[in-house]
């Protein structure tokens, strides 16, 4: 017979839980770095799917996991490292302990060191690139100001000169209706407004540059919140899944459980029938031994007793 312990639920796991660890985490940084290293500019290509995959061949933990996890472990961090980075220019310009703001530092981004080598530099050319824009700005206005103020001294110093010569010379050309007063244009001037064009063109393309770099960057973080939300929806939905399929196990189980009591109850009444049949036969098999015996007693008394009345008639 089948008992109820056969028949409990139990759910396998195709493939083991794979959970980030701090330790695995700095695995995967590290592998990440020392193939930087090796191959520079190689960084998610051709694809991040080869990139992350040539990476996992050397780690027995991360051949556990697929590489758009790890894809996304590594944009968490870049963008952890961002936020360290930027925490840290702020308060570098602010008098603070320096032992605390390594630990502060540490506790938000706690691969800071590892990350810094690999995005460290592209967030240098950045930053360089701003503060090129901004000097640029800066310079441009500056020299707004020296230019207006250089061309309202010369236009003065030509407007004093042009009323002095024609106050010297008013005899002169007092029968001259015509004469007018010119003011000299200054070539310096000329030179200063083109290289103030030529600086605005420039600090409009560099600021034009980190604006594009800025916008790819808000749409990798958007893209990066988009899969992290795809990938929980994934996780939710595959729970729902065997949440549903361990239900209909475990509804399958009850049924099943129903139909073998069920077969059991049937065999215990069918046994119970066939005992209680073969007890009857019995019982009706004893009941004609006994008639038998009682008819041939009689007949043999009935035998006797007409023998012996022959014998008297005799």
């Amino acid at each position: 017979m089948y008992t109820f312990e056969q028949f409990k639920a139990k759910r396998k796991r195709l493939n083991p839980i794979f959970r980030w660890t701090e330790s695995v985490t700095e695995q995967l940084l590290t592998l990440t770095l020392e193939e930087v290293k090796s191959n520079p500019g190689t960084f998610e290509r051709p694809t991040a799917q080869k990139f992350y995959d040539k990476i996992s061949t050397n780690c027995k933990l991360l051949q556990m996991t697929n590489w758009s996890s790890m894809k996304n472990k590594v944009r968490n961090c870049k963008v952890s490292y961002i936020k360290a980075r930027k925490w840290k220019e702020e308060s570098q310009k602010m008098p603070n302990d320096e032992k605390k703001a390594k630990e502060y530092l540490n506790k938000i981004c706690p691969h800071y060191d590892i990350l810094d080598q690999i995005f460290g530099a592209c967030l240098e050319d950045t930053l360089e690139i701003s503060e090129d824009t901004r000097t640029n700005d800066d310079l441009g206005h500056n020299d707004l100001k020296g230019t207006d103020h250089l061309n309202s001294q010369e236009s003065q110093s030509s407007l004093d000169e042009s009323l002095k010569q024609h106050d010297d010379d008013d005899d002169d050309h007092d029968d001259d209706p015509l004469i007018t007063t010119s003011f000299p244009v200054s070539k310096s001037n000329i030179k200063t407004t083109k290289s103030i064009d030529d600086r605005k063109a420039c600090s409009c393309r560099w600021r034009l540059w980190a604006n594009i770099e800025k916008r790819k960057l808000e749409i990798e973080q958007k893209k990066l919140v988009f899969e992290q939300k795809k990938f929980e929806w994934q996780l939710e939905r595959e729970e729902a899944e065997l949440e549903l399929k361990e239900k209909q196990f475990n509804q399958q189980f009850e049924l099943r459980k129903l139909e073998l009591e069920k077969d059991e109850r049937l065999e215990k009444e069918k046994i119970k029938l066939q005992l209680e049949q073969e007890e009857r036969l019995k019982k009706y098999e004893i009941e004609i031994k006994y008639k038998n015996s009682n008819f041939y007693l009689l007949y043999l008394i009935y035998f006797v007793i007409e023998n012996s009345t022959r014998r008297r008639n005799c």
